[in-house]
């Protein structure tokens, strides 16, 4: 008794490649997990089940590491079938250069869409950020409201971190200056009318004009 199996057509496989294709452009990423995780050209789709192979017809398995069987391989002969499988790519109806400054296409819903690299923005990314360079001296831009705010690293402040934090000195009699210190030591009155001054770690005066 001769047994028939059932295979899907080269059409049916071509569509489930391509609506594959397509849950994965509108996904926007593919995981480093999904990257050679599919052997023979199969095409790796990341569900909330894990990792999924879809394979190309003569091969099978979790992983589309395993050849089918012979029967499958020559019915395919048989029937003179094109094996040439062409991933679809829903873009390439898109105008050319439909995403501006190496903007990526993808579909959402039935319409096209351009995934913009930083600094481009806009439906084509066509337009910069108005982050771009809108921070200064290192400062990270965030768009709020579609506004730009600047964090600022210290010693910076401002709008755009453009101004330099004030820093005070507060003296106390208590904690007299290091340069002058053997000048705390010296009894009332010691220079008179002068000023005394330390020089080489020794307290000295300094006499106003009228006593040089």
């Amino acid at each position: 008794m001769i047994h028939h199996h059932s295979y899907p057509s080269v059409s049916t496989l071509i569509i489930i490649l391509f609506l594959s294709s397509l849950q994965l452009i509108q996904s926007n990423s593919i995981s480093n997990e999904c990257l050679d995780y599919c052997s023979n050209d199969g095409l790796c789709i990341e569900n909330n089940n894990g990792l999924k192979c879809i394979c190309l017809p003569e091969w099978t398995g979790h992983r589309c590491d395993s050849p089918r069987d012979s029967s499958l391989t020559k019915q395919m002969y048989n029937s003179q079938v094109d094996m040439t499988f062409v991933r679809n790519n829903p873009c390439d109806s898109a105008p050319a250069g439909y995403c501006k400054n190496t903007g990526i296409c993808f579909v959402e819903g039935a319409a096209f869409k351009c995934f913009c690299p930083y600094p481009y923005t806009g439906e084509y990314c066509e337009d910069l950020s108005d982050c771009f360079d809108y921070c200064l001296n290192n400062g990270i831009c965030k768009l709020e409201s579609n506004n730009p705010k600047c964090v600022c690293s210290p010693p910076w402040t401002g709008n755009r971190c453009q101004k330099l934090e004030a820093t005070t000195t507060v003296a106390t009699q208590s904690t007299p200056s290091t340069t002058n210190i053997p000048c705390t030591y010296v009894p009332p009155g010691y220079c008179n009318s002068g000023t005394c001054i330390a020089v080489n770690n020794q307290a000295r005066c300094q006499c106003p004009p009228e006593f040089l």
